[in-house]
This record gives C-alpha cells, structure tokens and sequence, in this order.
C-alpha cells in the first residue's frame, strides 16, 4: 500500500492465510452483503495468536481487554488513529505498535461514530497487517478515502 497513505512504515504484510474453503465462504458472504475496509488494533503481544486464529470475538471472556460499549463483536474503525489507540493499550517494554486492515462483511456491523462492533468472526477478514517502530509515524488515514478504498479494492481482488 501507498506509503503516503500509511505513515511511511516498510513493515506491510499481506495476510493471506485462509483455508479455501472459509475464502470461499467469505466470498459468499461478500457476494450477498457487499463489503467494506476497517482498522483493527490490539496490542502487540496479540498478534501472534491474531494471525494464527484469525480475530475473535472476547467479549464476556478472558479475551476481553476493552469495554464493549456496542455489545459482542470484533470491534474496527474506519480510521487508523482510533484503531492505534487500541493498539498502544497495554504496558509493552517497547515501542512497537501494530494494527490492521480488514475486509467486513456488511451485515449487522453496529456503528457509533468510528467504532464499529462485528457481530460474527467470520464477517471479518484480515488483509494488512502494519506495524511501526516509530510510533510518531502513525498516519492518520480513513477507509472511507475514496482512492484509498480502491487501492485496497485492488489489492484484495488480486491477492486475497
């Protein structure tokens, strides 16, 4: 992705780590619902079970280390700066900070303002996986952004 876009970090991984048969799953739920792009930060010492389970819904569980003031759900944003703050929650010794950007099925996503609760694991697909070193690079990016949206559109089609 467009470094302009995301703070200048050469640390962007493309997450491709779908059975095809939840892709294809995914993929039908896109078909039916449409879709659209989203933030989502935790904390660095999540990532590696993020990138090997896939994101899941903590709420009421041990999981849990935020509020959920929008009931059950993988929470996301459309804009990175709400999603970093979530990234930065706990006590690290470092200053490594990660968020992603994934693909949601549009169904039943409960919005108020820029944090949105997704009602089911599999309505979420991680695409990018950003992570910076020098935390006064966060960028401050929307995925509402029209060019933004097609850039990742692009991406997605041709890789995910």
């Amino acid at each position: 992705i467009n470094a302009e876009y995301m703070g200048g970090t050469n640390h962007q991984y493309l997450i491709v780590n779908k059975s095809p048969e939840k892709r294809n799953a995914f993929n039908t739920l896109r078909g039916i619902h449409g879709s659209f792009f989203a933030f989502h930060g935790s904390s660095i010492e999540n990532w590696y079970s993020i990138l090997m389970n896939g994101l899941k819904i903590g709420t009421n569980t041990e999981l849990q280390v935020n509020g959920a003031r929008l009931g059950p759900g993988i929470y996301v944003s459309p804009d990175s700066k709400v999603s970093f703050q979530y990234s930065l929650k706990r006590d690290c010794s470092n200053d490594i900070s990660c968020i992603a950007i994934c693909e949601v099925i549009n169904h039943k996503t409960k919005k108020q303002g820029s944090i949105w609760a997704v009602p089911k694991e599999e309505y979420v697909s991680l695409c990018y996986l950003f992570v910076y070193e020098n935390l006064s690079l966060i960028p401050t990016v929307s995925c509402t952004n029209p060019d933004f949206q097609l850039s990742l559109q692009n991406i997605v089609q041709n890789y995910c």
